[in-house]
């Protein structure tokens, strides 16, 4: 059995990029990644230090930290931290939605729900239809106003 790890990638100031949970050399491999995070990591990884938690502690340890690390540095990066690189500008170059949207600005977007479609209310306000889904639903940005 391999022996499991907490890796955190780190940018040359110290400030985390990433947190996950290897075996190996997962933490210097960008194969088995969902293609965004691939992308991030193949752009990314060269330029980062990896520093290693934990080895060979017990999976729901391991589990347990990294979630406390997530949640941790979340507020940070106004996002799910693991999810989307959104430390100064994501993986598509563009400003995280939660940066650029107000509390009005997400108040208009559910509002308008039945009136515009959401490719056209996501080229309104510069971010993605999925985004825009989200915030309709109510799945994200519940630190703004969560109607």
């Amino acid at each position: 059995m391999k022996k499991e790890y907490i890796y955190i990638h780190l940018h040359a100031d110290n400030k985390p990029a990433y947190v996950g949970i290897g075996t190996s050399n997962r933490c210097y491999i960008t194969t088995g990644r969902s293609k965004r995070h691939k992308k991030f990591m193949d752009m990314q990884l060269p330029n980062l230090k990896v520093k290693f938690l934990h080895l060979g502690a017990d999976r729901p340890f391991l589990e347990k930290v990294e979630k406390e690390y997530i949640n941790m540095w979340k507020p940070c990066f106004n996002r799910n931290f693991n999810s989307n690189y959104k430390h100064d500008n994501g993986l598509t170059g563009k400003p995280s939605p939660l940066r650029i949207l107000s509390d009005n600005d997400i108040l208009n977007i559910r509002e308008n729900k039945n009136n515009l479609s959401q490719l056209k209310l996501g080229k309104l306000y510069n971010i993605s239809q999925g985004h825009i889904s989200r915030i309709q639903q109510g799945v994200i940005y519940n630190g703004k106003t969560n109607i």
